[in-house]
């Protein structure tokens, strides 16, 4: 097998793949973090011993930023991919299909334990270090084999060779984190800088690539190791909500099927993970959207979702039983329910979106018990989005 792809539609593809396993992994991590157990209130935190509760927020930490780390990586590809003139694909099922097959679903999701942590660490080693998951993850495998085993060497091999020119369109839309409004950066460990040249984009791959596994005690995979440790070596303490695998809304061989209660949530959280990987495809448009509302969409609709409506659904989610009187809690599925894509005229496009702020509004509101500032955040979020489209597109750089 070549170490390098052979032209530019292989490596468009291989990009493309690699955006979606991006997406997989943050979801994952969110999926585990939101599993940590964590107090419900204050009254709960005021009856926890003090190093537990120490423990499970920096476990949470942790997560959260190596959550951060791949949204940072699915933002490179993606401005990568538009810096070559593509799109990405924030949806696995829009993937080209390659030697006539169809595409593969990334793997299961796993709460918390010491074994999660084994499998992702695992996960982020390079080729000829992660045979151990074909022992341990064969389904995970299924896909990480087709796709990714060895996907960005190849790619950073690919970009390097120089074998053939790669485009990069001048004035080619980027989405930097001044567009998202991300100050400092560096606290939030998400970094999102412009790709202009062959060389930005070698230094963008190589950084994905060592970031993921290198000798250093920053590299993911040496986090996640300490993570495994820190779970083992803390048993005593009841450290995770007690999540099954990969729950879904629907009916699977893989997950446990949600009811009651669970599942009203789970279905609202679908519709605001559909809403943000819709406002995800609008920010990374190869054409048709400019500046103003790259920024406005990222501001006022994306920010906004993933902290304060994603967030609160996933921690109540895994606090909730999957089935009324069973035991083992629910958690967030990342399941979507239809395809992420969106009209080419500009209007039409955010009007979809406006009609998914809808969907998720009204999914929220009917949930009974949740917060109140949930469903009040929700609100807000639609009705501000809606005036802003009556209003007019944002126009300008």
């Amino acid at each position: 097998m070549s170490i390098a792809y052979s032209d530019q539609a292989q490596l468009v593809e291989a990009l493309k793949r690699a955006g979606t396993l991006e997406h997989w992994l943050v979801c994952q991590y969110l999926f585990v973090a939101f599993s940590v157990r964590t107090p419900s209130d204050e009254r709960d935190a005021k009856s926890w011993d003090p190093e537990h509760f120490v423990l499970s927020q920096k476990i949470r930490a942790e997560l959260l930023f190596l959550a951060r780390h791949e949204m940072k990586h699915m933002g490179d590809i993606s401005n990568l991919l538009l810096a070559m003139g593509e799109e990405p694909v924030f949806d696995w099922r829009l993937l080209p299909a390659g030697d006539g097959e169809q595409p593969v679903a990334p793997g299961l999701l796993s709460p918390l334990s010491a074994d999660a942590m084994e499998r992702l660490a695992l996960l982020e080693l390079p080729p000829g270090k992660n045979e151990k998951i074909l022992v341990r993850d064969p389904e995970l495998l299924a896909y990480f084999e087709r796709g990714s085993s060895d996907l960005y060497e190849k790619i950073v091999a690919t970009v390097e060779s120089r074998a053939f020119e790669i485009p990069f369109p001048a004035g080619c839309p980027q989405v930097t984190n001044e567009m998202l409004e991300i100050r400092p950066a560096t606290k939030l460990g998400v970094i999102l800088k412009p790709i202009r040249s062959r060389d930005e984009a070698e230094a963008r791959l190589r950084e994905i690539a060592d970031e993921g596994w290198s000798g250093a005690a920053f590299s993911h995979h040496q986090r996640l190791r300490r993570l495994k440790r820190l779970i083992e070596q803390n048993a005593h303490f009841d450290l995770a909500e007690p999540v099954v695998r990969s729950p879904s809304v629907g009916s699977t061989s893989d997950g446990v099927e949600l009811q009651g209660r669970a599942r009203e949530i789970a279905e609202s959280a679908r519709a605001v993970h559909r809403l943000i990987l819709l406002l995800l495809a609008r920010i990374y448009t190869a054409e048709g959207e400019n500046e103003a509302g790259r920024r406005y969409l990222a501001r006022f609709g994306l920010a906004p979702l993933m902290e304060a409506v994603l967030r609160p659904l996933g921690e109540e989610l895994a606090r909730t039983p999957a089935r009324p009187g069973q035991d083992g809690n629910a958690g967030l599925t990342f399941e979507i329910p239809t395809q992420v894509r969106l009209p080419a005229v500009r209007l039409e496009a955010w009007q979809e979106i406006d009609a998914a702020f809808q969907v998720a509004s009204d999914a929220i509101s009917v949930i009974a018990d949740l917060p109140e500032h949930l469903g009040r955040r929700m609100r807000f979020l639609s009705l501000q989005f809606r005036q802003h489209l009556d209003a007019g597109l944002p126009e300008g750089a």
